[in-house]
């Protein structure tokens, strides 16, 4: 899935995606 946020320039491996009003953490994964 494609998100509409700057994790292109975050070599971050835990970057927290805003999806409508519910913050998606890839480290929760």
């Amino acid at each position: 899935a494609v998100l509409p946020c700057t994790t292109m320039g975050n070599p971050k491996p835990s970057v927290s995606w805003i999806k409508g009003e519910t913050v998606v953490k890839e480290t929760a994964r």
